[in-house]
């Protein structure tokens, strides 16, 4: 009795062992499975067509890819720091060896409040009321009002960045000055123009509703024709950037993005870079 009571303690701890060692193996498997993982990042502007490129690829993938939203300065160290991490966004990352290829065009939309008469303005008047040498809407042939410009509070932010390099840098390089309001995301933006009928900004056209008046710029509306056309003068270059490895997940998603489902989804954005 007293042996087979040694057998029977001696063979659970081999099979409690035995386990143990197992569930480990396969928490390290996962572990490591984890940090080979694609992961997608992009700032909150270009978010929504992230999230769908991602939300799409994994419905019809055999992988899973992970997205995490960060802003420009992060989503960069983030990009340096892990060769699985893959962006998606405005700004080129001036990361050693990182690959770039564009995959679509969005347009920087000048939006007033919905009252406001002004349906048209040039670039230079646009840049003059950033740099307060325009102060007053009747000098735009509208009637007298205050105007007061709209300014991203966060210099690393893509849309901020885009409207220097579109317009307050051309021909020269400016400082924003005057009467400026400071808002934090394109949200933001939207909401103080709607109330306050003074108020001019831009927002990528993608998040462009009802809430407020687009107007053209330079005489051109600004749509997918004239994104295409390169009529209109104020475009955001969307670029996916990765790291060149041999790394089947990171390679798949890759074709996705350039596939035709990977396109339509793209379109619903913007323009694909190559139509």
């Amino acid at each position: 009795m007293k042996k087979k009571l040694i057998w029977i303690l001696v063979s659970f701890c081999i099979f409690s062992f035995s386990a143990c060692g197992s569930v480990k193996k396969q928490e390290n498997d996962e572990n490591k499975k984890n940090e080979n993982n694609v992961v997608v990042v992009s700032n909150s502007t270009f978010a929504p067509l992230a999230k769908e490129l991602v939300e799409n690829y994994n419905v019809n993938s055999k992988y899973n890819i992970n997205i995490e939203i960060l802003e420009r300065k992060e989503l960069a160290k983030k990009i340096k720091d892990k060769d699985n991490y893959v962006s998606i966004g405005y700004s080129k990352l001036k990361i050693k060896d990182l690959q770039e290829e564009m995959i679509g065009i969005e347009g920087l939309a000048i939006i007033v409040n919905k009252n406001n008469k002004l349906d048209n303005i040039t670039s230079e008047q646009m840049k003059n009321i950033y740099i307060n040498k325009i102060k007053n809407f009747n000098e735009l042939n509208n009637k007298s009002q205050q105007i007061k410009p709209i300014v991203y509070e966060n210099k690393e932010n893509v849309i901020q960045k885009a409207f220097e390099d579109n317009i307050l840098n051309k021909p020269v390089k400016e400082n924003i000055k005057g009467n400026i309001e400071y808002a934090s995301d394109v949200e933001y933006v939207k909401k103080i123009i709607k109330d306050d009928e003074n108020s001019i900004g831009y927002i990528p056209l993608m998040s462009v509703d009802d809430s407020v008046k687009m107007i053209k710029l330079n005489g051109v509306t600004l749509n997918v024709n004239s994104l295409k056309s390169d009529l209109y003068k104020a475009s955001i270059p969307i670029y996916l950037q990765y790291h060149d490895m041999e790394q089947d997940m990171l390679n798949d998603f890759i074709r996705y993005v350039k596939s035709d489902n990977g396109k339509k989804v793209i379109n619903k954005y913007c323009i694909e870079s190559n139509s």
